[in-house]
């Protein structure tokens, strides 16, 4: 459904404003037509004003066929902008979701979803097109029937001496060059309406509230090592609190590590801290600084975070560890890469740093992706990091080295880790154990071990699945 809203924001900044473009383009001739028209009907006027007046009569025969045309024009582009909007967010979907069609043989029924949803876009396509040319095409008939009759009646007038012949040849002419600005008119009045139906999605886009807002006046957090404070936090989604009255406290430069089962609220508590989300109630503070109050860009810079589902850009593997600090020298980013074990597969690659990666970093492991995640964060040298199962696809070898590397650097970082592997918490300075939502433990390793409570019984379940020893 992410998938999905964003390939739908992706359609409408792009292929509908495109179609804005329709709508400019159309000004000039609404601005020409009408001067050429009224032109013409006071040419028309004073050749025949008797005839000049059944043209009056005629026009709103022409007019209505041209607004209403217009009207179902426009919704007919509404509704192409739907199914369009539609069928990029299910193509953006898929294919950032193809490896889990191919492991789950899912492809003829998204091939299916796919069909479905191109057909349904090619219909409003084709209904908005048709619906297009049928007002003009309106306007051309009844303009010829109306000439039709004006010219008999004109004739029939010429015929009594009611009319003059030169008259009567400047009138038809007049009543002729009326034709080709009314049906331009039409056809100005269809792209106006295009334009609209799109303009009405882009509207809707950039009118979407953001879900976290820069204070008026952020504050800009104090340097060195910050301390983070978690005051009675409270985090609805909407069906009920994820996080209940959770009261934490890291002091700057020391290391907690977040434990318990799936769903107990260790990866909404760390997201509170870059304000990825706010609290329900409560309040987060980084250095001592609401973060709620906080400038964004200061907050941010000061906090690396490493997901449990790295993101790697289509671009070259130094770009992307560089993604934090642009101006970083290619030994520092070298620095980086060893200290977070990805040096000996990244110098194995054909271009080293250099190699251009593919969209998503689909050349690389999943472990793999994850280290040049941490090797990203670590280049930034923030005072606060987060990890977020960031070793969960790398071997133990790998991870003890990263885990190493973490505890080299965080006497100048204060650094919140999630981990089900618990070798990679043991040695943190402090532990909280979280189950629905609440803190049910917290101290060290040792102290959570000797209370032989929540924590012990995870830790003799891990051993006993690693086949280790105390």
């Amino acid at each position: 459904e992410q998938q999905r809203r964003s390939g739908e924001r992706i359609a409408a900044l792009t292929h509908d404003v495109d179609e804005l473009q329709y709508g400019v383009s159309a000004i000039v001739t609404v601005v020409r037509n009408p001067i050429m028209l009224v032109g013409l009907v006071v040419a028309a006027v004073v050749a025949a004003p008797t005839l000049a007046a059944w043209v009056l009569v005629a026009l709103p025969f022409v007019l209505i066929p041209i607004r209403w045309g217009g009207e179902r024009l426009r919704r007919r582009g509404r509704d192409a902008r739907q199914t369009r909007a539609a069928l990029t967010g299910l193509m953006q979907e898929q294919q950032a979701g193809l490896r889990t069609i191919q492991a789950f043989d899912a492809h003829e029924a998204e091939m299916v979803r796919f069909g479905g949803v191109a057909a349904a876009d090619r219909e409003a396509r084709i209904k908005a097109d048709l619906q297009r040319i049928q007002a003009p095409a309106v306007v051309e008939v009844a303009g010829a029937a109306a000439m039709g009759f004006l010219a008999w009646y004109g004739g029939t007038t010429l015929a009594t001496g009611q009319i003059l012949p030169e008259d009567m040849v400047v009138f038809l002419g007049a009543l002729a060059l009326m034709r080709k600005p009314l049906a331009e008119l039409s056809e100005v009045w269809s792209l106006m309406q295009r334009s609209l139906a799109a303009l009405e999605r882009v509207e809707e886009t950039l009118a979407e509230p953001p879900a976290i807002d820069e204070p008026p006046s952020g504050q800009e957090l104090p340097p060195g090592p910050l301390a983070i404070r978690w005051e009675d936090v409270v985090v609805d989604y909407g069906d009920g609190p994820v996080l209940r009255g959770v009261t934490l406290e890291v002091p700057a430069g020391a290391m907690l590590a977040l434990v318990g089962a799936t769903g107990g609220g260790k990866s909404t508590l760390l997201r509170l801290i870059p304000r990825f989300r706010d609290v329900t109630s409560g309040r987060v503070t980084v250095g001592g600084v609401d973060v709620r109050a906080a400038s964004l860009g200061s907050l941010r810079r000061a906090v690396a975070v490493v997901q449990q589902e790295g993101f790697l850009f289509a671009r070259t593997i130094a770009e992307n560890v560089r993604l934090g600090r642009p101006d970083a020298t290619d030994a520092e980013v070298r620095a980086a890469l060893e200290r977070a074990g990805a040096a000996p597969f990244v110098d194995a690659l054909p271009s080293g740093a250099d190699t251009v990666l593919n969209e998503l970093g689909q050349r690389l492991s999943g472990g793999q992706v994850q280290r040049l995640c941490l090797a990203r964060a670590l280049l930034m040298d923030a005072p606060v990091l987060l990890l977020d199962e960031a070793t969960n696809q790398v071997d133990a070898q790998t991870e003890r080295a990263i885990l190493d590397a973490l505890h080299a650097v965080r006497g100048g970082r204060t650094v919140v880790l999630i981990a089900h592997n618990l070798t990679a918490v043991r040695h943190a300075d402090t532990i909280a154990v979280l189950d629905g939502g609440q803190v049910v433990e917290l101290g060290s390793h040792d102290a959570l071990v000797g209370a032989n409570g929540r924590y012990a019984a995870l830790w003799r379940a891990w051993l006993e699945q690693e086949g280790a020893a105390p």
